[in-house]
Parts: C-alpha cells; structure tokens; sequence
C-alpha cells in the first residue's frame, strides 16, 4: 500500500481504496501483472521470470489489462459515465 499512497496527494485512503476496487474489474492474473508492471515498475523480463511465463505473453497481457481497465472506466464505471452499469 505505500507505494499507492504516492500517487494520490496525502495518501487520500478514499482514493486508494477507489483505486483498489477499479483493479478487480481484472482476472486475478490481470492484476498480478498490471500491478508489477505498471505500480510496481518490474520490467516484462523480470515479470517473466518471476511467474515463469515468455516475456511476449506478460507483454500481451499487461496491455490486454490496461485495455480492459480503460474500457470499464470509460463505458462501466458510473464514477466516469454517470449512466454507467459497474457489477
């Protein structure tokens, strides 16, 4: 959680929290990955090592992650699109 708190000014718990439950529109492994690459600052190499995957596959993954995030915040999630459907 410390490198959360970052990002947001203060370390706003509400906003760590948002942030955390934006994430479980993810798999479990979707996740994993977004979060070691993208928070965390682990390279693809070093990803691939660490869940023995190729190092295409992580790459392919995080930004099928980041596609996904991107997509639920902008057609899901009503805290961007007020007519929005988050389950």
């Amino acid at each position: 959680m410390m490198f959360l708190k970052r990002w947001f000014a203060y370390g706003d718990s509400i906003l760590i929290f948002l942030f955390l439950t934006v994430l479980h529109c993810l798999s479990n492994q979707g996740r994993l990955l977004y979060v070691m690459y993208d928070i965390a600052g682990l390279s693809y190499r070093e990803i691939s090592l660490i869940v023995a995957e190729q190092e295409n596959t992580v790459r392919k993954n995080v930004s099928r992650s980041r596609k996904k995030l991107h997509n639920f915040l902008n057609e899901e999630c009503v805290l961007f699109k007020p007519d929005g459907n988050c389950s």
